[in-house]
């Protein structure tokens, strides 16, 4: 029994894949409802504010002074979203020296920080030993791993403290793809930034995005219009929120945007509501340095457009002009919402949650249906097989069917339906292989007077007498092992779609 094997399936693993959004750095994460028994560790260049209060770690004194500015505006930002909480400046950055990428290991008897990269790992320690930490923010990058730097942040981390950095600003001067530490670390929440400056170039990680360390973003405004990005690998999705009372329906924007879809390299697509123009900017795989250009060259025009059709930026949802604006992350999306369409959609998330888990499904009708869906996949398992490939790609159509088997005949896919259609799943993949490897023992063995059904009830014995035996437990940990990268995602959206569950809040 001669096997071939086929890897191909490992492809489907983009579908774990999620597309990347960005937004505002670390700075900019939102902490309005601390309350006061909250407390903030900043680390940063100081604090020029007379209630400042913490540890300058630099010169190992009392003096917070800020030669930069930017520990002062963090601080600022944190006391106005933040008023009722405790924060503490704890001064370890100094961009005339260098972050030191290979420091001594700072512990506690580390005090006396003599340089940057010791004095930002003892100030961790601090947070947590000494002030007590809830959450520790930096808005700071490094280019390079540091060990030392991520040892002291999975010390605070098993403390159970927050951590929030910013995946960088200024990114042109970061190489495409580049890891960003602290933000890179799992144990970080990396946020990323969406904002241009005046002359229309990136100060943010937003021309970067394939770094894995943004992890949580909101977006910025350019030009004055509310602008959100996202991004799947070298397709940007670029949404304008902007209405005109000379064009009511966005009808004239929507045939100008027809016109640049002619006229204009890289806009592959385009959309219009009432509200927003929604801008699909496909691009070839670029030096990361280009691709501010590359989108300028479609948004620019827009933005000049705009402008000059007295359009106003609006909220999504309403298409007000007169609420003031703000970002929030709806179900892993953002948009640009006044207060009052942002309290009413999260009111129906709510009901909406209620309502879904107040619904009941048929067991036994839902089981029928996972079965019948994943005797479908099986059946596609057996055939790939057949044709002398591991049929682990198979398992992610498995999946899909057992848990809309369920749906449909059950009336309504809950938690229970998706673990019911989880675990039918794998069960019928066992059973798959093993006819596999049946039709296999058969074709070798059909000459010699055995049936199928012999083939099926004595494969154990055929395969130990065929020193087979690892090859087929292989093969289905392999095509276990594929099933699950293909469709674990899918399981994961369909479980927390069951259970109503939502996440809404203000992305700035």
């Amino acid at each position: 029994m001669r096997r071939t094997h086929f890897y191909a399936g490992i492809l489907f693993g983009i579908f774990l894949t999620m597309p990347l959004t960005v937004g505002a750095s670390a700075e900019m994460e939102s902490l309005e409802e601390v309350s006061n028994a909250v407390t903030v560790c900043i680390l940063d260049s100081g604090c020029n504010l007379p209630d400042g209060q913490g540890k300058n770690y630099l010169e190992d004194t009392e003096d917070l002074t800020d030669q930069e500015g930017h520990g002062t505006c963090v601080y600022e930002i944190l006391k106005e979203t933040a008023p009722d909480a405790d924060i503490y400046m704890l001064k370890c950055i100094d961009r005339s020296m260098a972050l030191t990428q290979n420091t001594q290991e700072a512990s506690g008897e580390h005090s006396n920080a003599t340089d940057v990269g010791s004095a930002i790992i003892q100030a961790i320690y601090d947070a947590v030993d000494i002030y007590d930490a809830d959450i520790i923010n930096m808005s700071w990058t490094l280019n390079q791993n540091n060990e030392e730097l991520h040892e002291a942040i999975q010390y605070a981390t098993k403390r159970n403290v927050l951590l929030v950095a910013a995946a960088g600003n200024l990114s042109l001067s970061t190489p495409l793809g580049r890891e960003v530490y602290p933000a890179a670390w799992k144990e970080v929440i990396g946020v990323s930034g969406a904002d241009l400056n005046e002359q229309g170039e990136p100060v943010s990680s937003l021309w970067y995005l394939q770094s894995n360390a943004v992890f949580v973003s909101a977006d910025g405004n350019y030009q004055g219009y509310p602008v959100v990005i996202t991004t799947e690998s070298t397709v940007y999705h670029v949404r304008i929120n902007a209405v005109s009372t000379q064009d009511p329906d966005n009808a004239q924007l929507a045939q100008y945007l027809e016109y640049q879809k002619q006229n204009v390299k890289h806009l592959a697509d385009y959309s219009c509501t009432s509200t927003s123009a929604l801008l699909t900017i496909k691009m070839p795989a670029v030096n990361g340095n280009k691709v501010p250009d590359m989108i300028n060259s479609v948004v620019d025009p827009l933005i000049q457009y705009l402008h000059g059709g007295n359009y106003q930026p609006c909220c999504e949802s309403c298409g007000s002009t007169q609420e003031y604006l703000s970002n929030y992350e709806v179900n892993g999306s953002y948009h640009y919402l006044c207060t009052s369409c942002a309290q009413q959609i999260e009111q129906n998330l709510q009901q909406n949650q209620q309502t879904t888990r107040a619904k009941k499904s048929n067991l036994v009708a839902g089981l029928v249906g996972a079965f019948v869906g994943s005797l479908i996949g099986c059946v596609l398992w057996v055939l790939i097989y057949r044709l002398g490939y591991i049929a682990g790609i198979a398992g992610a159509v498995t999946a899909i069917c057992a848990l809309r088997g369920y749906e449909l005949l059950g009336g309504h896919l809950d938690r229970k339906g998706v673990i019911i259609s989880t675990v039918m799943m794998l069960v019928m993949i066992f059973f798959a292989n093993r006819l596999s490897w049946t039709w296999d023992a058969y074709d070798a063995l059909k000459d010699e007077g055995y049936t199928f059904s012999e083939c099926y009830q004595y494969l154990d014995n055929i395969l130990d007498l065929s020193e087979l035996t690892g090859s087929y437990y292989s093969e289905l940990f392999i095509g276990y092992g594929l099933t699950l990268l293909c469709s674990v995602r899918r399981i994961i959206d369909a479980f927390r779609t069951s259970s109503g569950s939502y996440r809404m809040k203000k992305a700035q």
